[in-house]
């Protein structure tokens, strides 16, 4: 037959194959290409302590980064604490017309002690029950006096003196819950420290007055 003995053209289009074995994927070269192996490894950002360190001022010779960044956080440091004291001075600062009112409150509480020890001798019976009461009430004086230094002392009695049971209790609770709106009035006008023990105080002498209703 004609076609016998005659070699067949390759078909256009498709490119002979040469021998030896296909390389796989990562192995092929040429043009346009690379090798996976042979790509560079990313660089990672030098960090310092958890900061990226290329965002930061050089440092001069000497000072080496984590240096710099100690100081840093030293600086803001002793700024804040800069501004801490500072608030914490003015807010102590007493005027003249604080410290008068704080004396003031100082002769509202002694007017409390005298109340009690003017309804225990009215009724020997609520002397006993509210003898508790009554140490408190001396010891908020304490604490008063120590906030108002130089405060004149006095000791009277509420004018008209305490009546005799069974109207004690009630004259009593009177006298009371009056210091405790006083002092809770006069904490208004004070700051700090001061504001403070006067809130603390009118609070317990109005624990006080209830437990006396």
């Amino acid at each position: 037959m004609e076609g016998r003995g005659q070699a067949t053209a390759p078909r256009r289009g498709v490119r002979p194959r040469t021998g030896g074995r296909h390389r796989g994927r990562e192995g092929r070269t040429g043009p346009g290409r690379t090798r996976l192996g042979a790509l560079p490894a990313p660089r990672r950002p030098d960090c310092e302590n958890g900061h990226d360190v290329s965002l930061l001022p050089s440092c001069p010779r000497g000072f080496s980064r984590r240096t710099l960044l100690a100081a840093s956080a030293a600086g803001l440091a002793v700024l804040a604490t800069g501004c801490t004291s500072t608030t914490a001075d003015e807010r102590e600062q007493v005027t003249s017309q604080q410290a008068d009112a704080l004396s003031a409150q100082v002769a509202v509480q002694e007017t409390v002690v005298a109340a009690f020890a003017a309804a225990g001798a009215a009724d020997p019976a609520l002397a006993g029950e509210v003898a508790a009461l009554a140490e408190q009430a001396g010891a908020q004086l304490t604490r008063l006096r120590a906030a108002a230094p130089g405060s004149p002392t006095s000791t009277a009695a509420p004018s008209g003196g305490a009546p005799p049971a069974p109207e004690t209790r009630a004259w009593l609770r009177g006298q009371v819950a009056a210091a405790a709106a006083s002092h809770a009035a006069a904490c208004i006008g004070q700051s700090g420290a001061r504001a403070a023990l006067l809130g603390s105080i009118a609070a317990g002498l109005a624990g006080q007055d209830g437990r006396l209703a």
